[in-house]
């Protein structure tokens, strides 16, 4: 049987961003991407698969080979966007 590389999928949502006034949405929306490219910029000894992505508005994904920097790269999102709550609802195992 092959080995196979296994991957874990970080998957982020900013909570409640359409209800949001126009200005502090898109002001969310411009922290997020500023966090996710300082992130992607920081990519250390080969533990990002697949850099920061924002998917779907306010959605974004990582994808990860180790879970060394999942928790840091959680803290900095909550950090930029603070008061603003971010959902992570998947933290999964691929293969």
């Amino acid at each position: 049987m092959p080995d196979t590389e296994q991957y874990l999928v970080l998957i982020g949502d900013l909570e409640g961003s359409r209800d949001l006034p126009r200005r502090e949405r898109e002001a969310a929306q411009q922290a997020l991407k500023r966090t996710l490219q300082q992130i992607a910029s920081h990519r250390g000894a080969g533990e990002i698969a697949s850099p920061p992505t924002i998917t779907l508005g306010d959605e974004f994904q990582t994808v990860y080979h180790s879970a060394a920097r999942i928790f840091l790269h959680i803290w900095q999102v909550q950090a930029a966007l603070h008061p603003l709550a971010v959902s992570y609802t998947h933290l999964r195992a691929h293969e």
